[in-house]
């Protein structure tokens, strides 16, 4: 009980300093994450890491850069970029203008992926905008600088093109990055923005309870035009209240074609 009853207190502590509503995440995830900050600050109790938060004005950001999903690398899951390209984008080709939306965007590997795809199937008139929660891992994704172990599953063709090497890390070059618009935003909160043409979800769904996932899913359902592409992660599904709203294109790939 005390677990709970700390961790309760640790979620109001950070809503009220920081804006952010941790009660959207699922319990077991949450509590997973606050213990891996409480090693690393040797806190050996809830209580005694919840006194160190109040303390410590630097430890609520660490804790929020723990639980946010900020994992990721270049190409995650290829076999969806391959279908995106494949099959999306073609469905695109004749477009003046295509508005894409990378919520939860972590680092923005997977906005400089997509950037780099769409430039290289020969696109220049599209937007891409990419959110997270999270204020210093934005700041990181503008900078567009990545170690090494990012670029594991990124094809060496595509590396030397869009790619440059700067001492011992990778940046993404200029005319990548001017396709993407960084900015914050909790999925929870509202719609980001309308009118998109193609919205990226992946591996976010999964860590939050059944009411947050349906909210998320207004929110995103809201964003996207008729007709426009949903694509969620691997393990994740459209929520039973918007699946009228949606036509499977690819389930292996968690590909959806809005129809309403």
């Amino acid at each position: 009980m005390e677990d709970l009853r700390y961790l309760e207190l640790i979620k109001n502590f950070i809503k009220r300093k920081m804006g952010i509503d941790l009660s959207a995440y699922r319990e077991s995830y949450l509590l997973r994450r606050v213990k891996i900050r409480m090693a690393k600050t040797r806190s050996h109790t809830l209580s005694s890491y919840y006194n160190l938060l109040l303390k410590e004005e630097k430890e609520s950001q660490n804790l929020i850069d723990t639980i946010g999903i900020n994992v990721s690398v270049f190409f995650r899951d290829r076999d969806v970029f391959e279908t995106i390209k494949n099959t999306i984008l073609p469905y695109f080709k004749n477009r003046d203008f295509i508005k894409i939306w990378s919520a939860g965007c972590a680092q923005g590997e997977e906005a400089y992926t997509l950037s780099i795809l769409f430039l290289d199937q020969g696109f220049e008139n599209f937007k891409i905008f990419a959110t997270d929660f999270d204020s210093e891992i934005i700041e990181m994704a503008k900078n567009g600088i990545f170690e090494g172990e990012k670029l594991e599953d990124f094809p060496f063709y595509l590396r030397i093109k869009y790619i440059e090497k700067i001492n011992n890390k990778f940046k993404v070059k200029d005319f990548v990055k001017k396709h993407i618009e960084f900015k914050i935003h909790d999925l929870l909160s509202s719609p980001f923005d309308n009118d998109f043409d193609i919205i990226l979800c992946r591996n976010v769904l999964i860590y939050m309870q059944k009411d947050a996932q349906r909210k998320v899913f207004e929110n995103l359902t809201s964003s996207l035009k008729k007709d426009g592409i949903l694509i969620l992660g691997k393990v994740e599904m459209i929520h039973p209240d918007f699946e009228n709203f949606y036509l499977p294109l690819n389930i292996k790939e968690k590909i959806f074609k809005k129809i309403i």
